[in-house]
């Protein structure tokens, strides 16, 4: 007949043993900071009696699982989980952000195009003719190659496109558009927005109470001047193309994708 005294302690010992297990696990997962995969993947693998013992971290939910990188010409890199980022370094490549807060995508090659869709997610094109997209709050896209297009639709997204010919938009409120390079077109349509062109015969477009940014060069100092306008004053208007007259510098509307009524003025 057995001693249940025996068996009591053979099972409180047992009990402490699994304990001690899981609290080393339980440690090892909060001091790596591993991914959502990553930490099922080690819970599906414990043995039954000690999966119990196991605590769930309670961010599980948020944590990131692995980068994504990729080099080649037209690959396709993205990213899962928070804090997460995707890279692409080839031609015609894209670059995906996790749909996840703090995940950003990056985009190397000419034609590339980069995007970050969770709150705080960020997005940088740098080749020629490349995409640069956010549409989380707070996240902001960046290109620095001609003819590239930067888009950020969430609030206060800024967006910046740094090359000749290229565009920069954002639909959020207090959301600001910068194009530097000339020719370019900058759009803010969100409310309380700026849309500034800095580069020659360039486009701006703001929303209500938005402003607009012009630059042009004075011709008796040679030396860059910026011109300001505000939606609601001065006859402007949103949700209308701007530029600069060549020889008043006055605000006029025009379309950018219209022929330039003024060529024999310059």
């Amino acid at each position: 007949m057995s001693n249940p005294i025996t068996n009591n302690g053979s099972a409180a010992v047992a009990d402490l043993a699994l304990r001690n297990r899981a609290a080393h696990i339980n440690a090892d997962i909060s001091r790596r900071r591993i991914g959502n995969t990553e930490v099922r993947e080690i819970i599906d693998r414990l043995p039954a009696e000690l999966r119990p013992f196991v605590d769930v971290p309670h961010d599980v939910g948020m944590r990131a699982d692995s980068h994504s990188a990729k080099t080649a010409d037209r690959a396709s890199a993205q990213s899962s989980g928070a804090g997460r980022h995707a890279t692409t370094t080839g031609n015609f490549a894209t670059a995906t952000g996790a749909d996840a807060p703090g995940s950003h995508a990056l985009a190397g090659g000419h034609d590339s195009k980069a995007f970050a869709t969770g709150l705080y997610g960020h997005a940088h094109a740098a080749g020629l003719g490349s995409e640069a997209v956010t549409a989380g709050a707070s996240g902001h896209a960046l290109t620095s190659g001609d003819a590239s297009t930067s888009d950020a639709s969430g609030a206060q997204g800024h967006a910046v496109a740094a090359g000749g010919h290229a565009e920069a938009y954002t639909g959020g409120a207090r959301s600001h558009a910068v194009v530097l390079g000339d020719a370019g077109k900058a759009s803010s349509l969100g409310d309380s927005s700026i849309a500034a062109a800095l580069g020659h015969d360039s486009h701006v477009m703001a929303g209500e109470d938005g402003a607009l940014v012009l630059r042009h060069t004075d011709p008796d100092s040679g030396r860059p001047r910026l011109k300001v306008g505000y939606v609601g004053e001065d006859g402007i208007k949103p949700y209308i193309w701007y530029r600069l007259h060549p020889q008043t510098t006055a605000f006029e509307a025009h379309d950018p994708h219209e022929s330039d009524d003024h060529t024999e003025d310059r």
